[in-house]
């Protein structure tokens, strides 16, 4: 697949299926640009959707234990997505020998739009991601990530009682064999981890660089 310029939810890929803990997802030989020529808001009077929004590419996958249906059943005039409820469990993702490029901050409506993002409805777990023989062409330091933190919302009686579910927590991100060209981030190397940033038990590890604008550390 190519994405050039996207404008929700990230790439990636969610399922629901009853053996999600043996799940793998692959994500193999795809082409994804950043921002483009093409305008985010054109300027017309037939109904043009409007896209002023932050933009990711990447997204982690997920296996969750329900979905909503795959089509449609009434005319919008907006884009169908968010069709995926439920909670995910387990599962992993491997992204191999994929194309990015093009993100080199803000979009020209001012919108961050960055590399890796974060599911944010993920509350119970995120899958861990790994990143094999990707390419990665005029990425900047503030545009390779931004993960997202627990979201206050669910401390309640509903969903993890009275603190936050962690799952934004207990995010790894694994990069192998990684080839970089052009504008780069900031210590880019072929080996590398990124982990969230867990406050009061980050950085886990030694050798590891916490980036405040990913929200997240670099680790060795």
């Amino acid at each position: 697949m190519t994405v050039m310029d996207n404008g929700a939810g990230g790439f990636g890929a969610r399922a629901a299926t009853g053996d999600y803990n043996n799940g793998l997802i692959e994500m193999t030989e795809n082409t994804i640009m950043g921002e483009s020529a093409i305008p985010d808001c054109p300027d017309s009077t037939n109904g043009d959707y409007c896209i002023k929004i932050e933009k990711v590419a990447v997204v982690p996958g997920g296996f969750l234990t329900k979905a909503k249906d795959l089509h449609p059943t009434k005319p919008s005039k907006l884009p169908y997505w968010g069709k995926n409820a439920g909670h995910n469990w387990a599962g992993l993702t491997h992204f191999t020998k994929n194309k990015i490029s093009n993100f080199e901050g803000n979009t020209k409506y001012g919108m961050r739009s960055v590399v890796l993002g974060s599911v944010p409805w993920d509350s119970d777990i995120t899958q861990p991601n790994y990143f094999y023989d990707n390419i990665f062409t005029d990425v900047a330091e503030d545009s390779f990530a931004q993960l997202a933190s627990p979201s206050p919302g669910w401390a309640n009686i509903k969903d993890c009682g009275n603190f936050p579910c962690s799952a934004p927590n207990n995010v790894l991100n694994s990069f192998h064999r990684t080839v970089w060209s052009g504008r780069t981030p900031y210590n880019a190397k072929p080996r590398f981890q990124l982990i969230a940033n867990n406050p009061g038990f980050s950085p886990y590890q030694p050798d590891c660089e916490f980036k405040s604008s990913w929200n997240a550390y670099q680790c060795e």
